[in-house]
């Protein structure tokens, strides 16, 4: 999970650099993989951006569209 929060955060540095804003607020993380995989994972999923910990839920929005994780 550091790696990614560190890729993430080079990921907004990169976007002020150009003057585009990220709201962290509105970030939304989902995990994707099977029920093997995912168990492997440690037991805080959460990612920080910036100074936010976001959690993972079950449904993101992308461009409008929904992702939902898979039912077990």
């Amino acid at each position: 999970m550091r790696l990614l929060s560190t890729c993430i955060n080079d990921l907004v540095a990169w976007c002020a650099s150009r003057r585009l804003k990220h709201n962290a607020s509105k970030t939304e993380l989902i995990w994707f993989g099977s029920s093997t995989t995912l168990g492997k994972m440690a037991t805080d999923r959460s990612v920080t951006v910036g100074s936010v910990d976001v959690q993972p839920t079950d449904i993101v929005r992308n461009l409008g569209v929904l992702l939902e994780a898979a039912c077990q």
